[in-house]
């Protein structure tokens, strides 16, 4: 159990909305796609909704990145504080 909780923890729950987000409007694009192949309208007007697909995808990157940093802060200021002591 103590892998949820870990996970939760370290913003699980966030995670959990956004990739079910980024899934459906993945899935809601492709459906108006096949709506407008099947009208014989251009099939390419998707790409002009997408960008709250791409906006997400870039936000939830940009929160990782910073964590991975931020971890990696932590653990080089562990290793200079044992190498001085």
């Amino acid at each position: 159990m103590s892998g949820l909780d870990e996970w939760l923890y370290n913003g699980g729950t966030y995670q959990f909305i956004a990739l079910h987000f980024i899934l459906s409007i993945s899935a809601w694009m492709g459906r108006e796609w096949e709506f407008s192949f099947r009208l014989a309208m251009r099939p390419w007007i998707f790409i002009g909704f997408s960008e709250q697909l791409f906006i997400e995808y870039r936000y939830l990157k940009g929160i990782q990145l910073v964590k991975e940093a931020f971890q990696m802060l932590c653990h080089l200021v562990l290793v200079v504080h044992s190498i001085s002591c």
